[in-house]
């Protein structure tokens, strides 16, 4: 917050009321620019206040992947292969049954070929 000689001081943490008016004046006084950077930073918070267990999620995600890592260390090449087309298969089966894909075979990026 300025004071008339120009320096800046913290604000006073008095009571909520007190807290929300020292911020709406500084809100009201921020130039435009600073103004989507706050609404962005605000919209932030507000993503990790409603969805406290994406760090959680996250630590599932990422045992979950090491522990398949440690399933396919001990396979050959060849087999890794068969699991990754299993795959594959399942996940375009169920894109198509979503309306999410087309059937049929996929013949290369024609943009990528047109490219070279």
């Amino acid at each position: 917050m300025k004071i008339a000689d120009g320096t800046s001081q913290k604000p006073q943490l008095n009571d909520d009321q007190s807290l929300v008016r020292q911020a709406m004046i500084q809100v009201a006084q921020l130039p435009d620019d600073d103004l989507v950077i706050l609404i962005d930073f605000l919209h932030q918070l507000k993503i990790k206040r409603i969805n406290p267990t994406n760090r959680k999620l996250a630590q599932q995600i990422v045992a979950e992947a090491f522990n398949q890592a440690e399933v396919l260390q001990g396979l050959s090449s060849s087999a890794k292969a068969a699991r990754l087309n299993e795959n594959l298969a399942k996940l375009s089966a169920d894109a198509i049954a979503k309306g999410a894909s087309i059937e049929g075979e996929w013949h290369g990026d024609q943009t990528f070929a047109i490219c070279l």
